[in-house]
């Protein structure tokens, strides 16, 4: 078998093990299966499957001796953090809850320093409806959050400036390369998974949230992913 359709064939292997993974935990989200504690420890194995997967789909799109870009080794040790934070934020308890956030944190600020390393120029009134966005967020939900206050403005802040810098990419060589809008795309569906859940914790419960938020979450991070695969391959 030769090299090519090795990477291939483990590129198909990635994708079948993280969509059956993301189904399933779908599927244990349904309020009418009740596996007990078994459920919640598949579900805590099935989480970060998804994002592993990307990872390492990423990380074979570029054989290491040719040299992986910068941008692609930000974005994968950012989706490395991601799968993390899946497994953290997954227990009940505010401990959880805010371990999982600063891990989800730290990721957010390792895709904005890789963007930002791709892309210098400020663009700043590229920032303008991103952090509208989130500012508005932090701004409806203010009296709800309470001791949550300041974790919850700086996460909105950072992930202003995530998409803020992933919108700075593009057209950065005088054309937008739809690399560069697929990765923006990704970004701001990252982030509005995060606004449901801030949404859902901090201001009213809504009804089957796991879903779009999982979903959306799911959705952002490939769209990081596929824009980071190097033009070259």
């Amino acid at each position: 078998m030769s090299e090519s359709t090795s990477s291939a064939s483990s590129a198909k292997l990635y994708w079948l093990i993280g969509g059956l993974a993301a189904l399933g935990y779908l599927v244990l989200l349904w309020p009418d299966i009740d596996l007990g504690a078994a459920q919640f420890w598949i579900g805590i194995v099935l989480k970060p499957i998804p994002v592993a997967c990307m990872a390492l789909w990423l990380w074979g799109q570029t054989p290491a001796d040719a040299g992986r870009g910068s941008l692609t080794k930000w974005v994968l040790a950012g989706l490395a953090l991601s799968a993390l934070a899946d497994v953290l934020i997954e227990p009940d308890g505010d401990m959880w809850f805010i371990a999982g956030l600063g891990t989800f944190l730290v990721a957010h600020v390792v895709y904005t320093v890789g963007f930002i390393l791709d892309q210098r120029q400020l663009h700043i009134v590229r920032a303008l409806p991103f952090f509208a966005w989130t500012g508005g967020v932090f701004v409806y939900l203010f009296d709800d959050l309470g001791g949550m206050a300041a974790p919850v403005g700086i996460y909105c802040a950072v992930i202003g400036a995530m998409m803020w810098r992933a919108a700075a990419r593009v057209g950065q060589d005088g054309e937008s390369a739809r690399g560069e809008w697929i990765l923006l795309a990704g970004a701001a569906i990252f982030a509005a998974s995060d606004t449901l859940i801030a949404l859902n914790r901090f201001d009213a419960p809504i009804a089957y949230v796991g879903y779009p938020i999982m979903i959306l979450y799911w959705l952002g991070q490939l769209g990081i992913t596929l824009g980071a695969v190097p033009e070259s391959t």
